[in-house]
């Protein structure tokens, strides 16, 4: 992928054939055609939790429109597990949920992906990709990619979607990106909290943020033995 570039988000490049761009004159090109409004619209932090619930069922209903069987990635994060429940309250259908799994490693998260499954009219099935699959499999992940990525958690997504077709799901629900929204990851707990804080006070805050970290204790925890292990 050497010399080849990606487009920056709600930007566009207008090219001249007559202008050959150098590396380092193509991202000075792009303009920006789209940015996040920062109008608040004057809407209380109540009511902003009743709009965005609103617009999140409504998104999430209209992409349940199919004339064939509707699947769903879960990975126990916070955007495909509103998902799942989101289908699971709109339909009173049989939902199947495709997650990948890792036994053994700290970092799995199936336990959350059951968590959200439990009680509901879902069958739940799982895939264990390993390094010998993506062994197996990595050219053709290259291949259909197309683009430079910076994490192997795109093969897990990889395994996923493979799950999916052989149990014949062609479309299928995709929480992506989610987690910036909502605050799921954990370079965005500090911002989460002080608006917590803002909005319902600082105990609550300190509750928030106790419940952050004890619900993402394995990650936590990873993260440290990872420090011990380079110091």
């Amino acid at each position: 992928y050497a010399e080849i570039f990606a487009m920056r988000p709600a930007h566009f490049l207008k090219l001249n054939r007559e202008v050959k761009l150098s590396a380092d004159k193509i991202i000075p090109a792009m303009t920006r055609y789209w940015d996040f409004p920062t109008d608040e619209s004057g809407f209380s932090f109540t009511e902003a939790v009743g709009k965005l619930r609103e617009l999140f069922f409504s998104a999430v209903n209209l992409r349940l429109r199919s004339d064939v069987p509707v699947g769903s990635a879960l990975s126990g994060g916070i955007d495909s597990s509103a998902i799942v429940a989101a289908i699971a309250e709109l339909k009173p259908m049989r939902q199947k949920t495709f997650s990948a799994s890792f036994p053994g490693d700290v970092l799995d998260e199936r336990r959350y992906a059951e968590m959200v499954v439990a009680g509901k009219n879902i069958e739940a099935i799982y895939t264990v990709p390993d390094s010998k699959s993506l062994e197996r499999d990595f050219s053709d992940l290259i291949f259909h990619q197309d683009g430079a990525f910076f994490s192997t958690s795109m093969y897990a997504q990889w395994e996923v979607y493979r799950a999916a077709a052989k149990n014949d799901i062609r479309v299928m629900l995709d929480g992506q990106g989610a987690d910036e929204v909502f605050g799921g990851y954990e370079g965005f707990l500090r911002s989460h909290v002080k608006s917590v804080k803002k909005n319902t006070g600082i105990f609550s805050a300190v509750i928030e943020g106790a419940h952050f970290i004890a619900n993402h204790r394995s990650y936590f925890i990873s993260r440290i033995r990872a420090r011990k292990k380079n110091l």
